[in-house]
Parts: structure tokens; sequence; C-alpha cells
């Protein structure tokens, strides 16, 4: 039987930037056989319905390899550019986004069609490929648990912690997330990396999901710690009820930038990274109010965020 397995050598991030495009493949080629070889948790490609093979065999700057019945493809955005590979065809608008996505899986289409025989056609935006997630192969009571329970508060969502990538800043936010809890108390601010708090209106998404538990004895290479309690589509989840989304290019932040998020009216999201580019509301349609900043200084930082959070 004819395989199409993709590969990504790096993190969750940038595998789910990609969901849509395989989402369509998979479906229009129901005779085929798919898998993703990958290093993060199962989980992460979960609501793709494909197998997960694992640890990609191939190296991280490969397009394609060709194997008989079966292409490899690689959906890593970087093994396109440039800067990552002398082969081209190459791909790159100055940074990381849906119009730069969308012209390299047009070529990765043109591909698999020569390869196959086939006539995949690329739907007619990049806006048909801001990712959805299929909520419902979640386990979600917990969330529903905490919404309910805190249903009368505005809801802030700050994804705090260390971001992989060289797009984002990674500086602290513990400061900035206290000042903003104790003037604010009237909000709920849910931080996706603990630190030290006595505040009661400060909480954590590893509480709020301290039931997902589901384990991949696997290792990642860029820290040798296992992969466990993926909680990353929960916390997607969630941030559909948060009135504002805060964050760098961590992995929950990007698994917060849905087309739902996008497409919600009043919904504030702030964005700090190094290049406007680099964000993934640049250069798609918009009906949040989506907010860059390339600068983290603490000032700064403070009023951004302060200036949205008086119009909620």
């Amino acid at each position: 039987m004819k395989t199409i397995n993709f590969f990504n050598c790096f993190h969750n991030g940038d595998m789910f930037v990609s969901k849509e495009f395989i989402r369509q493949i998979v479906a229009e080629l129901p005779e085929f056989n798919f898998g993703y070889y990958h290093l993060n948790h199962f989980k992460t490609t979960k609501d793709l319905e494909i197998k997960h093979l694992g640890p990609a065999p191939f190296k991280e700057n490969l397009k394609f390899v060709e194997d008989g019945e079966t292409l490899n493809v690689n959906t890593w955005i970087g093994a396109y550019q440039k800067i990552h590979t002398s082969e081209p065809p190459h791909f790159w608008n100055g940074g990381i986004n849906y119009i730069c996505l969308y012209d390299t899986w047009s070529y990765i289409f043109e591909r698999i069609n020569s390869y196959f025989g086939l006539d995949l056609k690329i739907k007619e935006s990049p806006n048909d490929y801001i990712p959805t997630i299929n909520y419902s192969l979640f386990d979600l009571t917990s969330c529903d648990t905490f919404l309910t329970e805190r249903k009368d508060t505005k809801k802030i969502l700050f994804s705090n912690g260390r971001a992989m990538s060289g797009q984002s800043f990674n500086e602290d936010m513990s400061s900035i997330i206290m000042y903003f809890a104790s003037k604010y108390p009237q909000y709920d601010f849910i931080c996706t990396k603990k630190f030290e708090t006595e505040s009661n209106n400060i909480f954590f998404t590893d509480d709020i999901f301290s039931n997902v538990n589901e384990i991949d004895e696997i290792k990642a290479p860029w820290n040798d710690r296992e992969i466990q309690n993926c909680d990353l589509n929960e916390i997607s989840y969630l941030s559909r009820s948060c009135d504002a989304i805060i964050g760098k290019n961590s992995g929950p932040f990007i698994y917060c930038m849905t087309k739902e998020n996008f497409l919600t009216p009043n919904k504030c999201i702030i964005s700090f990274n190094r290049d406007m580019e680099d964000s993934l509301g640049y250069g798609v349609d918009l009906e949040c109010e989506y907010i860059f900043s390339n600068t983290f200084e603490y000032q700064s930082v403070i009023n951004i965020i302060e200036e949205s959070l008086c119009l909620l």
C-alpha cells in the first residue's frame, strides 16, 4: 500500500502549525497509509488520527526521503529555507508565518502529486490552514470544572514558560504576572509555568490539568527529559474561555493560536517576539485584537499589557 510518513525533528510548535495541511492530505487520500515520525508526546498529533512512529530516522534538513511506495515528508518549515539547506526551491518571506507555510506546503502538495500521480489541490488562502483541534479526543473534565467554578471572572492566560526557539524572549514573566494579579484582583491569571506565589487569583495549568497523565516513554534530545503529562491541547481548550492570551512562541502559546481564537471578537492576543513575521497572526485575517511587540523591557511589557487589560 502507498504510504506517506511525515517527520519533524523539532518541537511542539513546529509541528502544530502544519496540522491543517496534513489533515487535508489524510482526508483526501483514504487509500493511503499515514504515519508521523516525531520526538514529542503522541498527544500532539492525536487528533490527526495517524500513527505515531517515534523519533525520525532522517536528517532534519532533508525535505523528502523516497523509499519505493513510501514518501517521507519533512513538516519542519526550516528545511525549506535557504538558511538551513542549499537545495532549492526555498520559501522565505522573512519569518515563520502562514504565508510562508502556505507557499511551502503548496510545493509539498506538488511533490506528493508528482511522486504518486495525484491531483491534490491547495486551498485558496493561508487562512484555510490556521489550525483547529478536535477537543473531543481529550479529557477536559478538570478544565470544565475549573471554568464552572470561575465562571464569573475574566481570565488572562499567560504562556510564561521557556520558548525553545530563538524567535522569542526567554526572560522570566513571574514578576509581571504578580504585578497584574495584585493590581487586578477581580481577574484570574492562569499560567503555564509554576512559580512561587501566595496570590489567590493566580492559577497554574499544571494544577488544573493534574489528571492528565498519559506518558510516552521517549526522550527529548534537547534536554533528555521524558515527555509526559502533555497538556497542550487542554491548554488550548482552556484558552477559548480566556479574555486575553499573552506569551511568546512557546508550545502552549502556539497551541492557543487557533482559528477559533483568531476569529473571536473582543479576545486579546499579545505576542512578544523578535520579529513580526515570526508571529502567527502575521498576514492572516483576524477578528481578535492581535498585538505584537518586539521588546521585552519590563516597563514596556507592563504598559502594553495594561492598556489591553483596561479595555476588557
